[in-house]
């Protein structure tokens, strides 16, 4: 197990300081931008989904989890609160753990492989939404419903799960072009 390890932690250190930014890499930028785009949007659902009060601590987990809790005490100076708390981890362009970022970081990959310009396009809507809905929750007071996040980051992630569907259909399996089987003749059938 200790070996495996090593070797994991080798792999992530070469491909993240020392590796080749062509070709698999990208794929692989592609690969961990879906992943982590995908696995926040799905837990902050789940998180933004609790009842009024348990929203306090579900933000507190999110922040947490996202590993914003500095980068959040240096905007805001204050305690959490629930809209800068979720701007922060949906729309933030400029930090790498938020959702926006995610998306946004996607469709520069998707834009360096080339020939994904529908996934670009639809990654690119994807972030687009996550800033309008983190502009929309900066400007609310404390008293923030957030019933409506829930369903909306649900379809961020069935977004991103279906850029990556498209993505595996024409990179990884392909489906064979569908063709007809000639009919044989009656001739051949009689014989």
């Amino acid at each position: 197990l200790l070996a495996c390890l090593r070797f994991v932690a080798t792999f992530n250190g070469a491909i993240a300081e020392d590796g080749a930014h062509d070709g698999a890499f990208v794929f692989v930028e592609i690969g961990r931008r879906l992943e982590r785009g995908e696995t926040m949007a799905e837990t902050l659902a789940i998180l933004l989904a609790a009842p009024a009060p348990r929203l306090d601590p579900g933000l507190s987990l999110g922040i947490e989890l996202a590993d914003a809790t500095l980068t959040y005490e240096f905007i805001h100076a204050a305690p959490i609160g629930p809209a800068p708390a979720i701007a922060l981890l949906l729309g933030a362009r400029d930090y790498p753990r938020s959702l926006a970022f995610q998306t946004e970081a996607l469709a520069a990959a998707l834009a360096r492989i080339g020939g994904a310009a529908g996934e670009q396009d639809a990654a690119r809507a994807v972030t687009a939404r996550l800033i309008a809905c983190a502009g929309s929750l900066e400007t609310m007071d404390e008293a923030l419903d957030t019933t409506g996040l829930g369903p909306a980051l649900k379809r961020v992630s069935a977004d991103i799960q279906a850029i990556g569907t498209r993505l595996n259909t024409r990179y990884f399996a392909p489906v064979p072009p569908a063709h007809q089987v000639p009919a044989r003749d009656a001739e051949d059938h009689d014989g």
